[in-house]
């Protein structure tokens, strides 16, 4: 039975991955990811400017940020989702 050296997040965050894919780590494995669609981003982009332009109407000091990948509440020291 093969022992699988699982990877952190902080060692992921640093880690130099082959070129050519998008990368994600679960539960400790880096796993490749399929190259986004154009659709993906043109969603993205419409959901944050309804956002931004609804916190900017009613004066909010919130703003929108967009972060790389999300580490999840549950083995977040072992997984972070793009």
């Amino acid at each position: 039975m093969k022992v699988l050296n699982l990877m952190t997040v902080d060692e992921f965050l640093v880690w130099d991955s082959p070129e050519g894919y998008l990368w994600q780590l679960i539960d400790g494995v880096p796993v490749a990811m399929s190259p986004p669609a154009p659709v993906h981003g043109a969603i993205q982009n419409e959901t944050g400017s309804l956002i931004r332009n609804h916190l900017f109407e009613r004066d909010s000091p919130c703003t929108v940020i967009t972060t790389p990948g999300v580490i999840p509440p549950f083995q977040s020291a072992i997984s972070i989702r793009q």
